[in-house]
């Protein structure tokens, strides 16, 4: 069974309440999304772009530490030589990539992937 948490926010006398998720929950949000990102490279290889696309872009908005997903739609549109949109989302992935360098939190691979957009760009 897959479970999405939400934030919920109300009002408390007349103040704004934000409530806290549990880290478990932000876990099990972390594993949905690398499964999106997972699930795209696997319709990148079997050449199914747009649904590869659809997965990467939702991989991202589920979780915004997971920057890699630019990078693979940026090489799903350029296989489908749509070449503004690969642009498009390389640049992005090198726009999150400075965020994330700039606060000391980029992997190897994420480095790796950086060299590579920079130079499609």
């Amino acid at each position: 069974m897959l479970v999405v948490a939400t934030l919920a926010v109300g009002v408390c006398a007349g103040a704004l309440v934000a409530l806290r998720l549990p880290p478990a929950v932000h876990a099990a949000e972390d594993a949905v999304a690398r499964s999106l990102l997972d699930s795209g490279k696997a319709a990148l290889g079997k050449r199914r772009y747009d649904d590869a696309v659809r997965f990467f872009r939702k991989a991202l908005d589920d979780s915004s530490e997971l920057i890699e997903a630019a990078y693979w739609e940026a090489q799903a549109h350029e296989k489908c030589k749509r070449t503004s949109q690969a642009l498009a989302a390389y640049r992005r992935y090198v726009a999150l990539f400075r965020e994330k360098k700039a606060l000391d939190e980029v992997s190897k691979g994420e480095t790796s992937l950086a060299g590579k957009a920079q130079g499609r760009i």
